[in-house]
């Protein structure tokens, strides 16, 4: 249930902080052992949050990485060892 907890702190960092988009959420999120109800909490709680991308890694569990993808299709990046990731801002839609 860690995680979860993790995962709320940085959603109440984001309200207090004003930031308004998440262009990516990455890292490990520690679901292990595999516990059903911590995993779908992060899913949801990562769904609120609206990402563009998760980019979970080895250690986060194998409930979240089986259940995201369904719940998430378009924003789950599969990380392996040495993958770079290079995140850009696209100028706004309508934009010359």
């Amino acid at each position: 249930m860690r995680s979860l907890s993790g995962a709320r702190l940085c959603a109440t960092m984001l309200v207090v902080s004003g930031i308004d988009k998440v262009h990516a959420i990455v890292g490990g999120f520690h679901l292990v052992p595999p516990q059903h109800a911590s995993g779908a909490g992060t899913i949801s709680l990562m769904q609120a949050l609206d990402p563009d991308y998760i980019i979970p890694g080895h250690c986060t569990g194998e409930t979240f990485i089986g259940a995201a993808p369904s719940a998430m299709p378009d924003r789950i990046l599969h990380s392996i060892v040495g993958t770079r990731y290079q995140l850009e801002q696209l100028p706004p839609e309508g934009a010359p």
